[in-house]
């Protein structure tokens, strides 16, 4: 399936259409979401509002998503603009944000990328 998506000619936009069910998509705004959890097969899209259960890849995901994004950990991808504290091998999240999840695993190489790219002191 990936190599059909990777044919595909991806436009990186302000949102994403997602199958939710037999001939439903729902519209998700990339600025709503939090992270995205790896869950073989299928991905989470974790969103202020709710989460989003679909079947794709952790990779494919990836192509669609802006730079505000960051794959983290081999099982998460993070929105950038959502951190509030990187803290002993975690991203944790403003509470407001999600009442699910409010920590995320960082691997030592996504805490290397973030360092070298993002953190200024």
């Amino acid at each position: 399936m990936d190599k059909i998506k990777s044919s595909i000619n991806v436009q990186k936009t302000n949102f994403l259409f997602v199958k939710t069910g037999p001939g439903r998509y729902a519209k998700i705004t990339t600025n709503d979401i939090i992270f995205i959890e790896g869950l073989r097969d299928y991905i989470g899209i974790n969103t202020k509002d709710k989460r989003v259960v679909v079947n794709s890849s952790m990779k494919f995901i990836q192509t669609l998503l802006g730079n505000n994004f960051l794959r983290v950990h081999k099982s998460f991808i993070v929105n950038l603009s959502a951190i509030c504290i990187i803290k002993n091998g975690s991203i944790f999240f403003e509470n407001n944000h999600i009442e699910r999840r409010k920590e995320v695993a960082i691997s030592d190489d996504g805490y290397k990328k973030l360092r070298d790219n993002y953190i200024v002191i």
